[in-house]
């Protein structure tokens, strides 16, 4: 892959976020623990909803650095 081909994903905004379809209102995620492991800064993250031995939430899986470097990494956020 060309390194040129792109500059890299741009300002991205540090934090991990959920709406919550009832009150329409985002919670951060990343935050909630001070002892939980957080993603770094990242753009371009695929996502989903996931059951992780009987516990649902969210599952995101790499995305690209400010330095336009890929991560190959895996989060997840559960959800109560």
């Amino acid at each position: 892959m060309d390194p040129e081909a792109h500059v890299g994903p741009g300002q991205l905004m540090d934090g991990t976020f959920a709406l919550d379809t009832e009150t329409l209102k985002w919670e951060r995620l990343d935050k909630l623990e001070e002892k939980q492991v957080t993603p770094e800064i990242r753009g371009w993250t695929a996502s989903t909803s996931a059951t992780i031995n009987g516990k649902k939430g969210l599952l995101m899986h790499g995305g690209k650095a400010q330095t336009n470097d890929r991560f190959d990494d895996l989060y997840f956020y559960e959800f109560q």
